[in-house]
């Protein structure tokens, strides 16, 4: 496991910290680049983690 690739986009957490929320990367990869009609890649890679 590399630990300096994303795994999930952040969009929800208590306060505290104990508790959040995310969307897997390679579906967020995958809506964003449906949505502007091109590749959104990080760090040139397109869902390649697994």
């Amino acid at each position: 496991m590399d630990a300096n690739r994303p795994v999930g986009l952040l969009f929800a957490g208590n306060s505290d910290g104990t508790y959040a929320v995310a969307n897997r990367i390679e579906d967020v990869l995958q809506a964003l680049s449906s949505r502007l009609g091109s590749n959104v890649t990080i760090d040139g890679e397109y869902g390649q983690w697994k």
